[in-house]
């Protein structure tokens, strides 16, 4: 997709890309994320009826449809190589989450203000669009951190204590959804 450049500035239509676009080009990711959209759809409907499992199923083909003329289901907007090294990371992230949750009620509860807030700035080595937006929406997910912005080289963090700031230099997070990503150790 691309800007319209017929439109006056200020204006943010979107042009579709000319001509008809390969149907299924990538059936491995039409079909993984239907099976992903599928198992989500069944959890959390949590229903077994014929007419509930039809709408699922004719939900699943809209998605797949839309995502089809959108262009979205590429390696990008379906990262299937990043799913069998996901399930460790989810579980180190969830982990972290707790901790820092139990740090952050203990910050809030005690008597005197102990917060030092800082704004990190560092470098990043995620070489795709997914693995920054993994690694900044995990950081945001974290209590006492948020991610302010990122571009394709920094990424500025800001840190409600210390010792947040510090775990964010040490890099930490950062190596692991490397490891997500694919890269060697």
């Amino acid at each position: 997709m691309a800007l319209d450049p017929n439109l006056p500035p200020g204006s943010y239509h979107l042009a579709l890309p000319a001509g008809p676009q390969p149907l299924f080009e990538y059936p491995v990711r039409h079909l993984s994320l239907a099976l992903i959209l599928t198992a989500l759809w069944i959890s959390m409907s949590g229903h077994f009826e014929g007419i509930i499992l039809a709408l699922g199923a004719l939900s699943v083909v809209l998605v797949l449809w839309v995502s089809q003329r959108m262009g979205v289901i590429d390696g990008e907007g379906v990262p299937i190589r990043m799913l069998p090294r996901s399930a460790p990371y989810l579980s180190w992230l969830f982990k972290e989450i707790v901790v820092t949750n139990v740090e952050m009620a203990k910050l809030i509860t005690s008597k005197e203000i102990q917060t030092q807030p800082e704004v990190v700035e560092f470098t990043l080595h995620q070489k795709s669009d997914v693995s920054r937006a993994l690694l900044a929406n995990s950081i945001t997910l974290t209590p006492g951190t948020v991610t302010m912005e990122v571009d394709d080289v920094h990424m500025y963090v800001h840190a409600l204590t210390k010792a947040a700031a510090k775990d964010l230099v040490d890099g930490e997070m950062r190596g692991r959804v490397r490891k997500v990503e694919g890269a060697p150790d």
